[in-house]
């Protein structure tokens, strides 16, 4: 019997084992990929961000980001004594047309508006406190800082290129 298995279209999971597919073959794991389900901003079918919440760490290594996004975003949640094997990351050649970024909250508040792909109109305002973080995908998104001393982590794939071939500024 199998409890707790499930299926979506880019694994299968039972426990803490899981099934990948890479390259149409699969891929035995110990460490769980799920979806924790963060909130999705969208502009259509498009999706603009991602907002994760402070608790919404799961056990293991969870990606949040798919395989085809520009910037790769997981979380770990381990227990004393766990060994992440020592490795390197290869050489490849990758193609990046977007940059897509990753707002980690330290501490204090926030408001981030989220705005269209090919347009200015506002999709959505979303508050985030300590602990949570946003990844932003495509669209444009603006903050303003709801509380005193509030410190962020910014991420964001490179290579930088320069302010005049990175972004246009909204008018709000």
């Amino acid at each position: 019997m199998f409890y707790g298995l499930f299926a979506d279209n880019l694994s299968v999971h039972y426990q803490s084992i899981s099934v990948i597919l890479i390259g149409g073959y699969p891929y035995l794991s110990t460490f769980n990929i799920t979806n924790m389900e963060p909130e999705l901003i969208k502009d259509g079918d498009l999706t603009l961000a991602m907002i994760a919440r402070a608790g919404d760490f799961k056990a293991g290594l969870n990606f949040y980001s798919q395989d085809q996004d520009f910037i790769q975003v997981g979380t770990w949640h381990y227990q004393k004594g766990q060994i992440l094997k020592a490795h390197n990351h290869l050489l490849a050649a990758r193609y990046v047309n977007r940059t897509q970024e990753v707002i980690y909250l330290k501490s204090g508040s926030l408001r981030a508006d989220f705005y269209g792909e090919n347009n200015d109109q506002l999709i959505k305002s979303v508050e985030v406190n300590a602990g949570d973080f946003i990844i932003c995908l495509a669209g444009g998104h603006g903050y303003e800082i709801l509380a005193d001393n509030t410190q962020v982590l910014e991420v964001k794939n490179g290579p930088y290129l320069g302010t005049a071939k990175d972004k246009r500024l909204i008018v709000r």
